[in-house]
């Protein structure tokens, strides 16, 4: 499954683990590491020509609502960006509508169903970016929401030299939890087999050294199909693999 946290089943706001609360449109979102992507998405949208369609936007994993929010209308090269969630738990969505404000984007839809199943069933939709913020409770990602399945369902539903964004931690000393360390590099593989020469782990953005974790953002754009890319910009610090 592709979420952030479990709900109790009596949860209130302040039982609630959400990393930051529904911001308003065109607004960055509170947590460090949602501001750089929100500012990659962003970048990304100063990219866009007219012949790139209207602008639209996945997010999986919806936790509190906080990026999805910030991204819903921005202005994309003279378009209200559009922005779609997928959140397999009923509770989180409704935690982030009655505890944290988070209201639907303008034509946008909040898919009730595992990532696999949303990218499979939004009949055809390629959007300009898909941003991957799943997590079990350990902060590891599951694997629905890794393997080659789930990301070749992203490449296919992006646009050519569409952009990929994916949320995922590494501890500082990797004989802390190998197998986290492990996930992480090989995710970074498949990014290198499946996107354009743009994957990268961010550098940490802040610390979490008490805790013996740092944040990445794996970075990949969809190949142009025989055209010239417009490589998009990418996490500052972020290097290519």
């Amino acid at each position: 499954m592709c979420q952030r946290t479990d709900v109790p089943k009596n949860a209130n706001a302040q039982s609630v683990s959400t990393h930051g609360i529904a911001q308003t449109a065109d607004s960055p979102p509170p947590n460090l590491l949602y501001q750089r992507m929100y500012e990659v998405v962003r970048g990304h949208c100063n990219t866009r020509t007219p012949k790139d369609g209207e602008p639209r936007v996945m997010v999986i994993g919806l936790g509190g609502g906080a990026l999805y929010s910030s991204l819903s209308g921005i202005d994309c090269a003279g378009k209200s960006l559009t922005v779609d969630a997928v959140e397999p738990d009923e509770r989180v969505v409704s935690v982030a509508k009655h505890f944290f404000g988070l209201k639907p984007s303008p034509g946008g839809t909040i898919y009730v169903k595992t990532g696999v199943d949303a990218l499979r069933d939004t009949n055809n939709q390629v959007y300009d970016a898909v941003i991957v913020d799943c997590f079990k409770q350990d902060n590891h990602v599951p694997e629905q929401c890794r393997d080659t399945e789930f990301l070749g369902l992203v490449e296919r539903s992006l646009k050519p030299g569409g952009i990929v964004l994916q949320n995922q931690w590494q501890p500082v000393d990797e004989q802390d939890d190998p197998d986290m360390a492990t996930q992480l590099q090989q995710t970074k593989s498949k990014y290198a087999a499946l996107f354009d020469a743009k994957s990268g782990a961010a550098e940490p953005l802040f610390s979490y050294m008490a805790s013996g974790y740092v944040p990445n953002v794996l970075v990949g754009q969809k190949k142009m199909s025989g055209r010239v890319t417009r490589h998009r910009p990418m996490l500052k610090g972020a290097t290519r693999v």
